[in-house]
């Protein structure tokens, strides 16, 4: 078993969604990687019923979309191979049948802003999204300042 492998089963093994055992509702996310609990305000999750992942066909990605099926999230998978996006859409109805999936095919290779508008946000609008799983295999050439990255965040 390969060192990404060996990650991949601790990170299933680790609870991804942290409870206070006074409380019904999560009070914050683990990232599985660090053993750090990240702790969100407690009502951050309540009322929001849809998580987003990219890179959401593969490796960690595709085991933060079936855990957080499986916590009962409504799951937007983006990633760039629209047979993928299929396959583990299909992975997560056929687990999990209660839940909804939506799936959106996009390169995050895209270096226009306009591309982004019209291709990405303007399909994110209609959601009220509560958690986001940014895991696109990418990086930059050069090293900058996030928000002075050309389209910044």
């Amino acid at each position: 078993m390969g060192i990404g492998e060996e990650l991949l089963q601790e990170i299933k093994q680790t609870p991804l969604i942290v409870h206070d055992e006074s409380k019904s509702e999560p009070i914050g996310l683990n990232s599985g990687l660090d053993r750090n609990h990240h702790h969100l305000q407690s009502n951050i999750l309540s009322g929001t019923n849809w998580a987003i992942i990219t890179g959401s066909t593969d490796g960690i990605g595709k085991v933060y979309a079936l855990e957080l099926a499986k916590q009962g999230f409504d799951i937007i998978l983006i990633s760039r191979t629209k047979s993928r996006l299929e396959a583990t859409k299909n992975e997560i109805i056929e687990n999990y049948p209660k839940i909804k999936v939506e799936m959106i095919v996009f390169d995050f290779c895209q270096d226009d802003v306009k591309v982004y508008n019209s291709q990405l946000f303007d399909k994110l609008k209609k959601f009220d999204i509560g958690i986001l799983v940014n895991n696109v295999g990418m990086a930059y050439d050069y090293p900058d300042i996030l928000h002075e990255v050309h389209g910044g965040i």
